[in-house]
């Protein structure tokens, strides 16, 4: 969603403001499926498969439990200066969060608890809430010269 309107009474000012946001599932990621149940001794004889092997300690499951989401808020505004510049103000609001691999840092490995996968929601390395950006464009003078000596078609 997206709004974009001259900002004011002024023509020569630009008032963008989106909204953006996208929400991705089936993402593969790791689960170990032989997790010991929390409790109190010795942490192999909690495990699923102890009874099947007892040398058994971590089976990696692949599977495709994991989403992610991200939310940005985003605006700009523009304002056309004297001979031919412009400057420009952009800002960016953003959440990017997922509940599989890269969760808060951690790598490729499996979710802390393996039996609540929705427990591990958090943000990701790539998460930026913040970002700000400026910038000043024109024409140089040496490309005003060429555009005006070309003779018309």
């Amino acid at each position: 969603m997206e709004l974009r309107r001259p900002a004011g009474t002024f023509a020569q000012t630009l008032l963008d403001v989106a909204y953006i946001g996208t929400r991705t599932t089936g993402l593969v990621s790791n689960v170990n499926i032989n997790q010991s149940i929390p409790g109190a001794g010795a942490q192999n004889p909690r495990r699923p498969f102890f009874a099947i092997n007892a040398n058994i300690v971590n089976l990696t499951y692949r599977t495709n439990y994991a989403s992610a989401k991200y939310h940005s808020l985003q605006a700009r505004f523009e304002k056309r200066l004297n001979k031919g510049f412009t400057a420009s103000l952009a800002y960016t609001y953003s959440k990017y969060m997922a509940n599989g691999t890269n969760i808060k840092g951690g790598g490729n490995g499996a979710p802390r608890d393996s039996r609540c996968t929705a427990c591990e929601w958090g943000p990701l390395p790539e998460d930026r809430n913040h970002i700000a950006a400026s910038t000043i464009t024109g024409n140089s003078p040496s490309a005003k010269a060429a555009s005006s000596s070309r003779p018309a078609p």
